[in-house]
């Protein structure tokens, strides 16, 4: 276990018993790094990783807020309109696996015309994200899709189409959770520009790790117990 791993499992375990109460403001990074006598980039990680899961919100100059003090109830059938977290684990772990490949082979085989597909879709993405009436589930779909498309493998096109339905309903679930959080959405937003410029310069092994980070850390914010 990480020096990271024992601070944010420390942390969580005292969110989860009541230590910190909803819109309790958690120490500042420097007492918090003298608590656990680590350094403040391992305080940074931790509390970028409760943020990811939504039990804290970091507005810069103030600290960290805590927001909820247990995901579980967002991880209910309900919650995830009609499909169930084994099912949003499943895809989630299968668009990694497509999609990390596809980011390298967009790199590769992209056209000008794949560049100004993906470019739109970034660009309508960018849009709604001053825009809290619109989600922007139809701009993050298109992106990736746009992305597939550029591979020109028509077999990956078509897996990739296959679970359209169940793949709009987990963005829908995800995007929604960034709702009137103008920087967790200009943070997608960012992840999805650094993904378009690995691909511009036809670098695919950025192209392909940009991908990676992205659908990890929406994994890690769904709490999907399979990412490390």
């Amino acid at each position: 276990m990480t020096q990271v791993d024992k601070v944010y499992n420390h942390l969580l375990e005292h969110i989860e018993r009541g230590a910190y109460q909803l819109n309790d403001k958690l120490p500042s990074q420097y007492a918090l790094s003298k608590q656990y006598d680590v350094s403040r980039a391992t305080i940074r990680e931790a509390l970028t990783r409760l943020e990811s899961l939504n039990y804290i919100v970091t507005h810069q100059g103030q600290g960290s807020f805590v927001i909820n003090t247990s995901i579980a109830p967002l991880l209910s059938k309900h919650a995830y309109e009609e499909f169930d977290e084994r099912q949003l684990y499943d895809l989630l772990e299968i668009r990694t696996i497509i999609e990390v490949e596809a980011a390298a082979l967009s790199a590769r085989r992209r056209t000008t015309d794949d560049l100004k597909n993906i470019k739109d879709a970034l660009n309508h993405f960018e849009n709604i994200t001053i825009n809290d009436e619109d989600v922007g589930v139809e701009a993050d779909y298109k992106f990736h899709e746009a992305i597939i498309i550029s591979t020109k493998n028509e077999y990956l096109i078509q897996t990739f189409r296959n679970f359209k339905e169940i793949h709009v309903k987990a963005l829908t679930y995800s995007l929604k959770m960034n709702l009137n959080r103008p920087r967790k959405r200009q943070s997608v937003y960012n992840e999805h520009r650094d993904i378009y410029n690995a691909i511009f310069n036809q670098d695919e092994e950025r192209a392909s790790a940009y991908m990676k980070q992205h659908l990890e850390t929406m994994r890690l914010k769904l709490g999907d117990p399979r990412v490390e």
